[in-house]
């Protein structure tokens, strides 16, 4: 009964960071993780199928964290 992991993402615009930070410590958030350089590596079989089906492999690593997700 191992735990599932899903990854939920939502992006959005922000043309005033420093306004957004206040908003967020406003409304009681606090940093959670300190902001690190993301790097992520995408596999995929020589002739390129996981692509041409609209599938990914994807190593993304940030903050001293390794995250393997197929999508």
């Amino acid at each position: 009964h191992g735990e599932r992991y899903q990854e939920i993402e939502v992006k959005l615009a922000v043309q005033d960071v420093a306004t957004m930070r206040s908003a967020l410590a406003g409304a009681g958030f606090v940093e959670a993780v300190p902001r690190s350089l993301e790097q992520n590596r995408i596999y995929d079989w020589p002739d390129g199928s996981l692509r041409e089906r609209g599938e990914l492999i994807r190593l993304r690593e940030y903050a001293g964290q390794q995250i393997l997700t197929y999508k």
